[in-house]
């Protein structure tokens, strides 16, 4: 009986444990939310060498499968950049994403099968430094997305997140994650 009130109790103490977590991560947004739109930059980003593998996935985080396929079809021994997807769908979507997983290179390199190494094209974007879990990114989707519509801005193209910092193995509420969101934008006509 003992061991049975005590595997309840572990089970009462999770659940409060990620109610307080889920809490604290509410509070942590409405902070933010309020401070966001200063942190959001238009910039011109360069060309940039990519290799990836672009397929329709089930949904947003799995996304993180196609990072090993893109490894697996490279030649050794080359200094891969930064991580980063590139979303195709221009509106939310609950699955079938048009996903598309890579690395930035300095440098093109060789890929075969199903990897694709090409330039990424020179984009104006509206760029936000989003800092915390992978579970938080649609609220920052959602706020860079009415700063954009309320700057007279229209969406110019696929939608780009570059991880800065990640660990491994990738979890979902991490909150000590930096993704730069990148929207590609053009002025509206008047």
């Amino acid at each position: 009986m003992m061991m049975l009130r005590r595997a309840e109790q572990h089970d009462r103490v999770r659940e409060e444990q990620e109610r307080f977590s889920r809490l604290e991560t509410l509070i942590h947004f409405i902070e933010q939310e309020s401070t966001m739109p200063s942190d959001i930059v238009v910039k011109k980003v360069p060309p940039e060498w990519i290799v990836s593998i672009r397929e329709v996935i089930s949904n947003y985080p799995s996304v993180g499968m196609l990072y090993p396929k893109v490894m697996a079809q490279i030649g050794g021994g080359c200094a891969l950049g930064m991580p980063v997807a590139i979303w195709h769908d221009l509106e939310h979507k609950e699955k079938g994403v048009d996903a598309e997983a890579g690395f930035l290179l300095k440098a093109p390199l060789a890929a075969y099968g199903t990897a694709q190494m090409y330039q990424l094209p020179s984009a104006t974007v509206a760029s936000y430094m989003h800092h915390g879990a992978y579970n938080r990114l649609d609220e920052a989707y959602r706020n860079l997305l009415r700063w954009v519509e309320e700057n007279q801005y229209k969406l110019a193209g696929p939608f780009r997140e570059v991880y800065h910092y990640c660990s491994q193995p990738v979890r979902q509420d991490d909150e000590s994650y930096v993704t730069e969101i990148q929207i590609p934008v053009e002025k509206r006509q008047a």
